[in-house]
């Protein structure tokens, strides 16, 4: 038996599953009740609810994630991370069950850095020099294998719940992406959505599908299917959260960050920082936004293609292996 803790977001969860179905072993997942009840489907799920982050419910959260691990008595315990790995990790490490942790992020978060200073083996999306050299491993994050298809689409993703400043960005500037001789994907966010149809109603070919000069645009709010999307994708305007680059990069596709602010650490600006300091894409910041300033940087990524392709080809796009190998070395499977 192994256990698996994440949630919150599916930056957390999405590496979690992509790391368990690698493992040929009896697997069950601890969690809170948010995203992580929707996304885990094909694992028992043990819900912890997300309570207040006081440090009595903390102490409740610990002793029901003791609770349950003593009776599961897995092998170990690989937290990917999210506010409810906090108590099932203490309780493991009471217990005195390993802990492998996952970071994603350039900088990690605060629960990761408290388990870190237990955990047997950590692995990170990024290189992070705040953990321990002798147990830390640099994987990158664990992501869906690549599909082929045509790539053809300049795919504008501002994360699950859009981006407004970057909506507007699009909006203003549609007619020299058009330029690109791209058909654009464009994922506008739920809260956004309706917002964006009325400003550009007098495109629209039919539902959701909107023309501008040979240009076809197709708007939604989500969409669940990312691989296949990616697929088809050329080129991206995106934010920088660490899944989001990870699937980026390895569907080899150049991409133009624009990092969300007010993300803890400004961790979204280092996760590109990477990229971009390695050859693979642009970055600019919020406050640095302008029309001159954002369509000279996706033309530079546009007319320099194959640069940065090249560039995308020499990150690590192998972290599942690479963990999977790494845990059958310390001898964990």
């Amino acid at each position: 038996m192994i256990v698996f803790t994440c949630g919150g977001t599916g930056g957390h969860i999405s590496p979690a599953l992509n790391i368990a179905k690698e493992i040929n072993e009896e697997i069950c997942f601890i969690g809170g009740d948010r995203l992580e009840k929707v996304m885990i489907k094909q694992y028992d799920f043990i819900c912890i609810p997300s309570l207040k982050r006081n440090i009595i419910n903390i102490i409740i959260s610990i002793f029901q994630a003791r609770k349950i691990l003593t009776k599961l008595k897995p092998k170990f315990i690989f937290s990917t991370g999210g506010y409810v790995t906090l108590p099932v990790g203490i309780a493991g490490i009471s217990l005195g069950i390993p802990i492998i942790l996952l970071e994603q992020n350039s900088i990690p978060g605060r629960t990761n850095r408290f388990l870190a200073k237990f955990a047997k083996t950590i692995f990170t999306g990024y290189p992070i020099a705040s953990f321990s050299k002798k147990k830390t491993i640099f994987s990158g994050n664990p992501v869906s294998p690549a599909l082929t298809g045509k790539k053809s689409k300049l795919l504008i993703f501002g994360g699950s719940q859009g981006s407004k400043s970057i909506n507007e960005l699009i909006t203003n500037n549609l007619d020299e992406l058009a330029k690109l001789g791209l058909d654009i994907v464009w994922l506008t966010g739920e809260k956004t959505y309706k917002e964006i149809i009325s400003k550009i109603k007098s495109l629209e070919v039919k539902e959701s599908l909107y023309k501008i000069n040979n240009t076809f645009i197709k708007l939604y709010p989500f969409r669940n299917d990312i691989p296949e999307l990616l697929s088809t994708t050329k080129l991206a305007i995106s934010r920088s959260g660490a899944m989001s680059i990870s699937e980026l990069t390895a569907n080899n596709i150049p991409t133009l960050y624009i990092p969300y602010p007010f993300a803890m650490d400004n961790h979204q600006v280092y996760n590109a920082k990477f990229v971009v300091d390695n050859g693979g894409g642009e970055m600019l910041l919020e406050k640095d936004l302008s029309n001159d300033n954002f369509i000279k940087a996706i033309n530079k990524l546009n007319d320099s293609i194959i640069k940065y392709q090249s560039a995308l080809n020499k990150l690590p796009n192998n972290a599942t292996s690479i963990i999977i190998t790494t845990l059958k070395r310390l001898g964990y499977l």
